[in-house]
């Protein structure tokens, strides 16, 4: 039992005893833990009348009772005691992952959805596990490969903390998306949550003790209309939904080990008003801007030779900095990746290079908000995200800064965002990385399953032949694969051609930021209108070129390894690159 679950059981004994006794003796109990008598007391002035009382601890399943069954001469009361330092938040309930939309939100399609996305994610994650301990599990079913994690990984540790996080993260980014589904559609699940999850249908009283004395309150905060309520993203892990005076997180984790289920730690917190909710963002996002200001102007400069992805990763942080500092008010989802990325990249760059960026993703800013005010005019800005890590539903739409805006009549939407940044035109911008075993899937070109096969035993024999000595020359490796899907794509229908690309190109909206001319520009793909022609193996060959529209628009698949040389084997991707020219 966890200490803060062991304090809120002693708290509840605690207080029953101490009514006990005054029922029976009417006097208090001496010696008594801080905050115990303060709430018998309270709970005795509100309900002098008691007859009878009944602690959970004297059931059978007590973490199926309320915590006290006070009956008095009218009624019969249910309480729910929580205990508290400082102003801590209160932990109500902890729901399985698999159940809440339809037991809290009364959801059963969406609990199907996100269930269908659990599993998914659930499989990479432990593929991802057995991964850091060298095993290959590409053949083991999800069975088998919980039952290696149970050996290899019966603790989270540092080591192995980078996989949990990414699957509770992608199970946020879900569970985000479809409340924003619920919330749209009207429903009364929202109402239903908060009164099953706050348990604003029985007695819950709060007892926070603090330096200076012990407060003891009855929880009935007031719920704000349904056109108010805010649904957001907090931390990681986690997504908060506030109403009124209270704020309802929801914060996915494991029950205990890697191998255990999956729970959702529920917790709120209280606010005076709505104001006092976005006095408290208005502060925070200060000190966000604050702390990006004074690690820009502390960076001490490393300059690498090859510094194209601190490039891109400082346009990303900088483009968030001033989409903060025009929309002060906006939610953060978590302000620790955009404050890392500086930290992080800053350092590679020359100082110019670094000024350049930070004005040109001004201009990036700008066009964001421009494309914004365009397609959605009467809405505002409600949260904003840096998406460290592509983690998300659709991957097709990644991006990597969300933005979550509401309408006029209430209705949420989360808009994608992709950033590229580039020295000069003409450039080629990298808008994909799908790997070796998926551009011939359902997800991009759509070949039959014995074409998928076909490729993914040539794959095989190749790792096979390196790893044996046989065939050690990457590059020999690379033309013999590029060779083979060059073969197959120059057999695929327009139909397959046109969802491949589409789907390289990708849905989310991109904006190029040329940072030595401090412009910005919003990239939005033509219809492919006409046929698409294929170029196997060209203009090398490890690449697959296709042109459409009338030889106005051109992308290029490179087949490549995911790591250099000097790693030995890794695994194969290609890098979708397309040309971008400006006002073509």
């Amino acid at each position: 039992m966890n200490k803060s679950r062991s304090i809120g059981d002693d708290h509840v004994k605690s207080v029953f005893h101490a009514l006990e006794q005054y029922y029976h003796l009417r006097r208090w109990p001496v010696d008594n833990p801080p905050g115990v008598i303060e709430t018998a007391q309270f709970i005795w002035d509100k309900y002098p009348n008691i007859i009878k009382i009944k602690c959970k601890f004297q059931y059978r399943n007590p973490d199926q009772q309320n915590d006290l069954v006070i009956t008095t001469h009218e009624d019969t009361v249910r309480i729910n005691l929580y205990y508290t330092s400082k102003s801590g938040n209160i932990q109500p309930k902890n729901p399985g992952a698999k159940s809440f939309l339809n037991t809290y939100f009364k959801a059963p399609e969406l609990q199907y959805s996100f269930n269908m996305h659990l599993e998914q994610c659930y499989s990479e994650f432990l593929s991802s596990m057995l991964e850091l301990k060298g095993v290959d599990s590409e053949e083991l079913s999800d069975v088998k490969k919980k039952r290696a994690l149970k050996e290899l990984h019966p603790e989270f540790t540092k080591e192995n903390n980078q996989p949990r996080d990414s699957f509770l993260y992608a199970l946020k980014e879900k569970c985000y998306s479809l409340l924003l589904e619920s919330y749209n559609h009207y429903t009364k699940g929202f109402q239903h949550a908060f009164e099953m999850l706050l348990m604003l249908d029985e007695t819950t009283i709060i007892t926070r003790v603090k330096k200076n004395g012990v407060d003891v309150e009855l929880f009935r905060p007031n719920l704000s209309d349904y056109n108010n309520i805010k649904i957001y993203k907090k931390g990681r892990h986690a997504v908060g939904i506030q109403s009124g005076e209270v704020g309802l997180t929801l914060r996915f984790k494991f029950e205990s080990k890697p191998y255990s289920s999956i729970k959702i730690a529920t917790s709120y917190e209280l606010f005076k008003s709505l104001d006092d909710f976005e006095s408290l963002i208005l502060k925070k996002n200060e000190a966000t801007l604050l702390m990006a200001n004074q690690i820009s102007e502390s960076i001490l400069v490393k300059p690498m030779n090859n510094t194209s992805n601190a490039v891109g990763k400082c346009n990303e942080a900088f483009t968030y900095y001033w989409m903060l500092k025009k929309f002060p008010s906006a939610i953060q989802a978590d302000d620790s990746d955009f404050l890392n990325y500086l930290k992080e990249y800053l350092p590679a760059l020359p100082k110019n290079t670094a000024q350049q960026i930070k004005n040109s993703s001004e201009q990036t800013a700008l066009k964001i908000i421009e494309y914004l005010y365009k397609e959605h005019p009467q809405a505002r800005l409600d949260g904003i995200q840096l998406v460290a890590d592509i983690y998300v539903n659709d991957r097709l739409n990644t991006g990597d800064i969300k933005i979550s805006i509401r309408e006029q009549h209430g209705y949420l939407t989360e808009v994608f965002i992709s950033l590229k940044a580039l020295r000069s035109t003409n450039k080629k911008i990298t808008t994909k990385n799908p790997g070796i075993g998926t551009i011939l899937g359902p997800t991009f070109f759509n070949f039959s399953e014995a074409l998928n096969n076909e490729l993914a035993k040539q794959v095989a024999q190749a790792k096979h032949d390196f790893e044996a000595g046989i065939q050690c020359d990457h590059p020999s490796i690379l033309v013999q694969l590029s060779k083979t899907v060059g073969t197959m794509l120059s057999t695929a229908t327009q139909v397959q051609l046109r969802k491949g690309i589409e789907n390289l190109l990708g849905k989310a909206l991109t904006i190029i930021t040329i940072y030595e001319q401090n412009k910005a520009y919003l990239l939005k793909h033509n219809k492919i209108e006409t046929d698409i022609t294929v170029y196997p193996n060209s203009p090398s060959d490890i690449q697959q070129t296709f042109i459409w529209n009338n030889n106005s628009e051109e992308i290029s698949l490179r087949v490549k390894f995911s790591k250099g040389q000097h790693h030995g084997w890794s695994s194969i991707k290609f890098a979708s690159e397309y040309i971008f020219i400006p006002n073509k």
